[in-house]
């Protein structure tokens, strides 16, 4: 019996072209009919392969290949796809210099404590362990093929790894893709624009998830395959409500809920009281960055009610009040300019 795999197909199409970009190879859809859910042909130096995908009741997946070539394209869409098994998670990115690799390795390792790892695999590159101050540990590895690969049971850890590598190996490279999300065509503007919406990654946003992962604060919850251009959204997010957090501490305020900030910006659908990622990238692309401030401060005011997410206390078990909250969030505000310069 084949084996089967959890996999997130929602971007399959996006894998599929990365998979024929990279390789120079083609790869066309075939019909497909019951549980068969997807058919690839493939053709390499005169060969033909033909990668038959399966989709079970339980939405489980697994496959049958032809010949090597399918076999390859199957391990690209393995790697490349959200997968689940046994509690442990996995996230890659290709086509990674060793010049790339070593960049990530350099703002990773301010703050968290990075062990080569040695390995008999000759497809291995570079494979280091990654541990945070708080004890999270990822894997990441560089194929020679240009493939980076992060694993750990960590599960938010990792897709902050995820998303800070991101930002480094392809935010500067995509600038026409990100122009393009702009209505005004004029390309002076959309120079200004870009400039003010996506910052130096390397300067600012590599600082600002450091500082994020190095304190702990994992904020977001739900889909993992997210573009770039999110990731900047979700990285500014993290790195104001981060703030916010640490100001608490200083107050000895408490968040008084295991859940925490982590649904305050979940992507997909939300109530009226929780922001979502969809609407936090429209109002950083339309310049209302305001607008995300005052859903904190909404956050923040806490009535106890089903979407009421957090509570927050303090030594006297007192609710912060709205008040309170605003001068807290100002306060961060602040602090995020002065260090950052990402937020108005």
């Amino acid at each position: 019996m084949a084996k089967k795999h959890h996999l997130d197909t929602t971007n399959i199409s996006n894998v599929i072209d990365q998979y024929k970009q990279v390789y120079n190879i083609n790869v066309e859809e075939g019909k497909s009919s019951g549980n068969l859910w997807k058919q690839y042909k493939i053709a390499n130096n005169g060969s033909t392969g033909t990668l038959d995908i399966y989709k079970d009741k339980k939405g489980l997946y697994s496959y049958k290949a032809n010949n090597e070539s399918a076999s390859k394209l199957w391990e690209f869409i393995y790697e490349n796809t959200f997968i689940e098994e046994m509690g442990v998670k996995k996230y890659s990115f290709t086509n990674c210099s060793s010049e790339n690799f070593e960049d990530i390795l350099d703002f990773l390792g301010n703050e968290n404590k990075i062990d080569e790892i040695n390995t008999a695999d000759s497809s291995v590159a570079k494979r280091v362990k990654i541990i945070s101050p708080s004890k999270d540990e990822i894997t990441l590895t560089r194929y020679n093929n240009g493939r980076l690969l992060f694993q750990g049971r960590a599960f938010a850890a990792a897709r902050d790894f995820y998303s800070a590598a991101t930002l480094v190996l392809n935010l500067e490279n995509k600038r026409e893709e990100y122009l393009g999300l702009f209505e005004n065509k004029n390309d002076d503007i959309l120079d200004s624009d870009f400039e003010k919406v996506l910052p130096d990654a390397h300067d600012k946003m590599s600082e600002a998830m450091l500082n994020v992962l190095s304190s702990s604060i994992i904020l977001i919850n739900g889909k993992q395959k997210l573009s770039d251009y999110c990731c900047y959204v979700m990285s500014a997010c993290r790195v104001l409500e981060g703030v916010l957090k640490l100001k608490f501490r200083e107050r000895r305020l408490t968040i008084n809920n295991k859940r925490g900030f982590k649904d305050c910006f979940e992507p997909g659908s939300g109530t009226n009281h929780r922001m979502t990622l969809d609407t936090a990238t429209n109002y950083i692309k339309d310049g209302k960055e305001q607008t995300i401030l005052t859903k904190l401060y909404n956050f923040l005011r806490v009535h106890r009610n089903p979407c009421a997410h957090f509570d927050i206390i303090d030594e006297e078990s007192n609710l912060l009040t709205y008040e309170e909250a605003v001068e807290i969030t100002n306060e961060a505000i602040g602090l995020i300019n002065e260090t950052y310069k990402i937020m108005p």
